[in-house]
């Protein structure tokens, strides 16, 4: 083997981040729901994804310095983290692009959920959602520190879950493919992501995700990263 010159590289793959802002956000993640239950008091709500969902205008960050801090937030971690994806130096620097049209998301019951959709259009390139309360403005979680789980397949109540949208392809042939599913994540599986207080999830703006009903009532906020 001293002889063989192998190169192994994931192929056509699909960057995903998660980050755990942890403690340090408490006291913004209460400021961010605060700001969110005045906005549903004063404003209408935006058709989008949502059933049974209420949705606030795109530019969040332009109305609350929460969400403008926030902004700034995921800024950090996103410019520095896509490097690692192949993005230039000059391709995530507040010169050249830039987090824009936060907007905020709510599910006050069981019967709310997001469709299978995209965040993509325009100059877009990278979306997400940051979970600033997993109940209304409630501290409900000890274990800051850690991340939230992520698997494939197998989600549970009010899961994120992304879409691998060559997943027909890519099992259409492979012998006792749901065990090889639930191994890998080359083979058509769905990513599911828990949320959890002060968790950014973040990936392209063409990837299809929805978000699966919960008992509890659940609040996220979601961005665009894009070209200027």
């Amino acid at each position: 083997m001293n002889d063989v010159k192998i190169l192994n590289k994931a192929v056509f793959a699909c960057p995903l981040i998660v980050a755990n802002f942890g403690q340090a956000n408490e006291d913004l993640n209460l400021n961010l729901c605060k700001d969110i239950k005045t906005e549903m008091l004063t404003e209408a709500y935006v058709e989008r994804s949502g059933v049974n969902a209420w949705q606030s205008q795109s530019g969040m960050e332009t109305k609350y310095d929460s969400f403008s801090l926030l902004r700034d937030q995921l800024e950090k971690v996103l410019f520095s983290q896509l490097k690692n994806f192949g993005f230039a130096d000059e391709d995530v620097m507040r010169e050249n692009s830039i987090i824009s049209d936060l907007w905020a998301n709510v599910i006050e019951n069981s019967a709310g959920f997001h469709m299978p959709h995209t965040h993509s259009g325009g100059k877009n390139f990278f979306t997400g959602a940051y979970y600033p309360a997993n109940i209304w403005g409630q501290k409900t979680v000890t274990d800051f520190e850690k991340l939230p789980n992520l698997k494939y397949g197998g989600a549970d109540d009010g899961d994120l879950i992304l879409f691998d949208e060559m997943k027909t392809l890519k099992t259409i042939n492979i012998p006792e493919s749901k065990e090889l599913i639930n191994k890998h994540g080359f083979y058509g599986a769905d990513i599911c992501v828990t949320p959890k207080e002060s968790v950014l999830v973040a990936f392209p703006c063409y990837k299809q995700h929805m978000v699966i009903p919960r008992k509890d009532p659940r609040v996220s906020i979601s961005f665009s990263l894009h070209w200027k």
